[in-house]
């Protein structure tokens, strides 16, 4: 038993089971008008954020483990001229993003999936560059993110798990990415112990 050969032909097995399956993924020809408009989607398109979430839940009802969505570019970097790109880029992202989390939910897909929605950078709230009526921005600001979650997480953040968990922490952040591994089932106790470490010692040498 060669453990690199049997490796690399579950590579290969995989590669086809992909190549196999991915065409029916794609075929939207199936979703429903309700859908289309759900997602805010034109059907026919196969671009976009709103094609990619509803590509999503496809490949979740498939049993794809880890899916990520992508509003590509660098349309968030908004140094200048906020008041025209921010709501652009909302409209882009905000229909699609609740569709894909209420179409989990209807399909029961929700209670063992868990949605993770982090924006590209921190934002100041003040005005970088001149401020005008017509154009302003936003510095970054990398100890400030956006971040919202929905679906398995959700209980064990607001309940918590068995007081013998590692859900018990010092820190707001080290309790999220807890709840984030709990919830994936991932049970290292080492992995506690040094985020924990890492947390309280950041929280020692910071005033932040």
């Amino acid at each position: 038993h060669d453990p690199l050969l049997s490796a690399r032909i579950q590579s290969f097995e995989t590669a086809f089971g992909m190549q196999s399956e991915m065409p029916e993924v794609f075929d939207l020809s199936g979703e429903t008008e309700e859908t289309f408009r759900m997602y805010g989607l034109q059907p026919g398109s196969t671009q976009g954020f709103a094609w990619q979430c509803l590509i999503a839940r496809r490949l979740i009802e498939r049993g794809v483990r880890f899916v990520q969505v992508l509003n590509s570019g660098q349309s968030w970097d908004q140094h200048g001229e906020l008041i025209s790109a921010l709501p652009t880029n909302c409209m882009q992202v905000d229909q699609p993003s609740a569709a894909l989390v209420s179409d989990l939910k209807q399909r029961g897909l929700l209670e063992d999936t868990l949605v993770i929605w982090g924006g590209e950078f921190g934002r100041t709230m003040y005005c970088q560059g001149k401020l005008t009526q017509e154009t302003y921005g936003r510095d970054h600001h990398p100890r400030c993110f956006t971040v919202w979650l929905a679906g398995v997480i959700v209980k064990l953040l607001v309940t918590g798990v068995a007081s013998s968990s590692p859900m018990a922490s010092a820190s707001s952040v080290t309790k999220l990415i807890h709840a984030v591994a709990y919830s994936i089932c991932f049970r290292s106790k080492s992995i506690w112990r040094s985020s924990v470490s890492y947390s309280l010692s950041r929280a020692a040498s910071s005033d932040l």
